[in-house]
């Protein structure tokens, strides 16, 4: 089963970036240039050069945590998971995972958003959900996150139970607002059934 991201949502979250990023980038740059003429061997100025070359360092991995090739960020076979394309895990690596089902509210008053996205949190199953499926694996000296945004959270979820992984969180969260829904994922496979051979359909058939 593949799980891709939501393309339009990874370009308005880049664009957003570029535009802080730039915008820091002409401040910082604007700001070295009079220390550079006042006083050029300050510290200050180091710590400014130091400080962009970090940025400019950080600028590809920000970028690859909004992919927009329309990929698969989650590959779920019958021995192995696959995220980012790179990251190969079996069952026995994995220690849980974490769901976040993101709701925009229409409300903006915080006791009817808690209404809105419990009603949501009761009713997960009845529709893709956008949100986050983070993996927590085993690491060397301590547990490991892999982090994925996916268009169908809720279904790659089952996914993850329907393969074996039995540890996991849940919330539906939308900025300041959280509440942890009292839906349960439970395996819905029978033992000689294949995670990669459900059809779409025959997945929200069984999720319903």
């Amino acid at each position: 089963m593949e799980f891709y991201p939501d393309i339009a949502y990874n370009k308005a979250k880049r664009r957003k970036f570029f535009i802080l990023f730039a915008i820091t980038m002409v401040c910082m740059l604007g700001l070295l240039s009079i220390m550079i003429v006042n006083d050029p061997k300050s510290l200050t100025v180091f710590l400014f050069m130091f400080v962009i070359l970090v940025l400019l360092i950080l600028l590809p991995s920000v970028l690859k945590s909004y992919p927009v090739n329309g990929k698969p960020i989650i590959e779920i076979g019958d021995k192995q998971i696959i995220y980012h394309g790179k990251y190969v895990v079996e069952l026995k690596d994995i220690v849980g995972f974490k769901c976040n089902v993101l709701h925009p509210c229409t409300s903006r008053i915080p006791a009817e958003m808690i209404d809105e996205l419990t009603e949501v949190g009761n009713h997960l199953t009845e529709e893709i959900r956008f949100g986050d499926v983070d993996l927590i694996i085993k690491g060397e000296k301590k547990n490991e996150t892999l982090y994925a945004t996916v268009i169908d959270c809720v279904g790659a979820a089952q996914a993850l139970v329907d393969f074996g992984v039995k540890d996991y969180t849940l919330y539906v969260y939308y900025k300041k607002q959280v509440i942890d829904p009292k839906h349960k994922f439970t395996r819905t496979l029978k033992d000689d059934e294949k995670i990669d051979k459900l059809s779409k359909k025959e997945r929200i058939k069984q999720l319903l």
